[in-house]
C-alpha cells in the first residue's frame, strides 16, 4: 500500500524512495512506513485532494476531503531536490471491480483550498 517504505530520517539518500499516503480504510497517514492518526475515513463519493506545496520555505502536503482541508501531513524531506523532478502519483485499493477519477489540472477542480489559492495567488 501506498506510504509503507520505512526511511529512518528527513534526508533521503540517492537512488532512495521516499513516499506518502492518506489511507481512506483508517484516516491514518504513512510517510515511508511510519503510520499515525491525520483525518477521517473516506469511501465511495469522497473527494480527496492532495496539495503538494513546493513554493516557499514550508514545503508540504496536506490533503483535503470534499473541499476541507485535513492540516498539514508532513514536511517534505530536506534534500527534495532529489525527489523533485521524480515524484510519482500512486493511489492504492483494496476491493475488486473499484475505480478512481484521477485529475491532475487537466479540467476544472471540483474544489479549491483557500491555502492553496494563497499560494499561488496571493489571495
Amino acid at each position: 500500500m501506498p506510504g509503507r517504505k520505512y526511511v529512518e530520517d528527513k534526508e533521503i539518500k540517492e537512488n532512495e524512495s521516499w513516499g506518502c499516503a492518506y489511507h481512506g480504510d483508517d484516516g491514518n497517514f504513512f510517510s515511508s512506513g511510519s503510520g499515525k492518526p491525520y483525518g477521517p475515513t473516506y469511501t465511495v463519493g469522497d473527494t480527496i485532494g492532495c496539495y503538494l506545496n513546493f513554493r516557499n520555505d514550508d514545503k508540504m502536503i496536506f490533503y483535503t476531503k470534499n473541499g476541507i482541508n485535513l492540516g498539514i501531513a508532513c514536511y517534505l524531506p530536506n534534500n527534495l531536490d532529489n525527489l523533485k523532478n521524480n515524484l510519482y502519483p500512486c493511489i492504492g485499493l483494496r476491493s475488486q471491480d473499484a475505480s478512481v477519477e484521477a485529475n491532475f489540472g487537466c479540467k476544472k477542480f471540483k474544489y479549491l483550498s483557500k491555502f492553496y489559492l494563497t499560494l499561488n495567488f496571493g489571495a
